[in-house]
């Protein structure tokens, strides 16, 4: 145990692998209260209940969804997280919150046509514990040795949010603010998470030296991308206009399926969809 931590807080690094709740495979294995969700009322929100897992916390909040998303059951779990008895058994991340780091993880080990991993976009509002799930997601990975995090976000001052969530999750991971970095040099950390707003990522320096590519050149191969407030990406292609944003080039850029095929993306939003067109 290392100095200046008490003895509920533990050093990522140090932590051993293991799962804190058993998924369900088979559509027989339905929880029961995932089951009756076609019981109630035709236009009533519905209690959300993780549909393929045992055990895990209660969430701390009310988490509902329509009935239409109620009768879409999710596909049978087969990944396994990496994670530490501890979040489950001090109730640290709830069963939905676990449930999210297990779709992510299975969906990284999807492969697209492209031969490119598969990314996951998750829409929960307000009072599911965005900032807990992504945690967990990054927890998941480090604890297999993927160890490299850029933290997309909207303002710098919510780098504090994520430092106050692992702090309470129990567990010390570099953080540091791409702002502390020029452009033209190397981000000096050998792993940990960067945080990076969606303005600064499509920032130059006065010799021409793009976030971007600076980013990239850290991140590596076999990194984690995680755009919270992802619609912030928005226009990524022209619209009628023929207009398209700096900011929605640059995420679609360091996500090149082409380029860099194992990255791991997650989008993390609450408003799926804004505009339907085609």
């Amino acid at each position: 145990m290392q100095n200046n931590l008490d003895s509920n807080r533990i050093f990522a690094s140090e932590a051993g692998n293991c799962a804190p709740i058993r998924p369900v495979s088979s559509d027989e294995n339905l929880t029961e209260e995932a089951k009756n969700v076609s019981r109630k009322g035709e236009y009533e929100p519905l209690k959300y209940q993780p549909h393929r897992i045992w055990g895990g916390a209660k969430h701390p909040g009310l988490i509902v969804e329509t009935p239409g998303l109620a009768n879409v059951v999710p596909p049978p779990i087969t990944y396994r997280p990496n994670l530490q008895h501890i979040l489950n058994n001090k109730s640290l991340i709830s069963a939905f919150q676990f449930e999210r780091v297990i779709y992510a993880g299975q969906a990284h080990e999807q492969r697209l046509a492209n031969g490119a991993r598969a990314g996951i976009s998750i829409g929960d509002g307000t009072g599911a514990g965005k900032t807990s799930t992504l945690a967990g997601i990054i927890l998941d990975n480090w604890f297999q040795n993927r160890r490299k995090t850029v933290w997309f976000s909207v303002k710098t001052d919510l780098i504090e949010a994520v430092r106050e969530e692992f702090e309470r999750l129990g567990f010390k991971i570099p953080i540091r603010l791409i702002n502390e970095f020029k452009p033209e040099q190397n981000i000096l950390l050998r792993e940990g998470i960067i945080f990076c707003t969606y303005k600064s990522l499509i920032a130059k320096s006065k010799t021409g030296e793009r976030r971007a590519c600076q980013i990239m050149r850290w991140l590596g191969r076999e990194g984690i991308e995680i755009f919270d407030e992802g619609h912030r990406a928005k226009h990524a292609f022209a619209d009628e206009n023929g207009k398209s944003t700096q900011t929605g080039q640059a995420v679609l850029e360091i996500q090149d399926p082409l380029k860099y095929p194992e990255i791991r993306v997650v989008y993390s939003h609450m408003r799926q969809v804004k505009k339907v067109s085609y």
